[in-house]
């Protein structure tokens, strides 16, 4: 248990005094109670304190309240960004994919002109030799 002792008599000089003692005490972390009547002095200086050391909590809560809430709304915001570019990530993925099927078809379609070319050339060929052939046969 911690005192704090500030005693001042009710003396002209000591109600002219500082109450600096009797502040630096009320400071701290400990309940300040006034013993006897001798420290009616103080009594003033201790509501006052008491006042403004709730005023002052009240006040750390409330600074605490507003900043929970903007970091409440800065988590927020940044959901709301990673959402906006997973959507952005999944347009772009689904452009590319698109983009994908679009040369597979491409290419299919190329493959596809290759065989058919590819068989006329064959075409000719028998076209060519069947002609060569015919020549042969009718010399």
């Amino acid at each position: 248990m911690d005192v704090g002792i500030v005693p001042l008599n009710k003396t002209p000089f000591n109600m002219a005094k500082s109450d600096i003692k009797g502040l630096e005490y009320f400071q701290t972390d400990h309940e300040a109670k006034l013993l006897n009547d001798l420290d009616k002095i103080y009594k003033d200086m201790l509501e006052e304190y008491k006042y403004k050391k709730d005023l002052k909590i009240d006040n750390d809560l409330s600074l605490q309240i507003e900043k929970t809430k903007q970091l409440e709304i800065i988590e927020k915001t940044k959901q709301l960004e990673i959402t906006e570019k997973t959507k952005q990530l999944e347009i772009e993925q689904n452009k590319e994919q698109e983009k994908t099927k679009q040369l597979e078809l491409e290419q299919n379609k190329e493959e596809e002109r290759t065989k058919q070319l590819e068989l006329e050339i064959k075409k000719l060929i028998l076209q060519l030799e069947l002609l060569k052939n015919q020549k042969y046969n009718v010399i």
